[in-house]
């Protein structure tokens, strides 16, 4: 038992997760908190879309809903999750806790065109139709 609470000393793990800090990934995209499906041929797709060093911006998002317009698919928040968590050999599943080295997640309203950025479980940026904040002090003084 006290084996199995080493899956975050792996180094392997770690180097894993390291390489998918910088350089171009493939990341999911949540539309409307999972409530709205992309479908395709009758079938529901997964969303994804690709990022370079864990960036999103506002064109990138105003990318995504113009893809999924082509598919008849119009949601009004899009979530982008771009956390980094070790990849222990055999923990497939998640049987074990694995250590995040990139807490960060992307949120876009469609309807206001505003993305806003929380790193840690804090805001620290938002781009509001183009007016840009990065106070990350304001930011948690409007959202916190």
């Amino acid at each position: 038992m006290i084996e199995n609470l080493k899956v975050a000393e792996d180094q392997t793990a770690y180097e894993k997760a390291r390489k998918l800090l910088h350089g171009e990934r493939t990341v999911t995209v949540m539309l409307d908190g999972n409530r709205t499906k992309a479908v395709v041929n009758g079938k529901p797709m997964m969303v994804k879309t690709q990022v370079w060093d864990n960036i999103v911006t506002i064109k990138k998002c105003h990318d995504i809903i113009k893809n999924l317009a082509n598919f008849d698919c119009h949601p009004h928040k899009l979530t982008i999750d771009l956390s980094v968590y070790t990849q222990t050999e055999g923990n497939e599943y998640g049987d074990y806790p694995e250590q995040c080295l990139l807490k960060k997640v992307v949120y876009y309203n469609v309807d206001k065109d505003k993305l806003v950025i929380w790193k840690n479980g804090l805001p620290v940026y938002e781009n509001n139709h183009g007016v840009i904040c990065r106070d990350s002090v304001a930011l948690a003084d409007c959202y916190l």
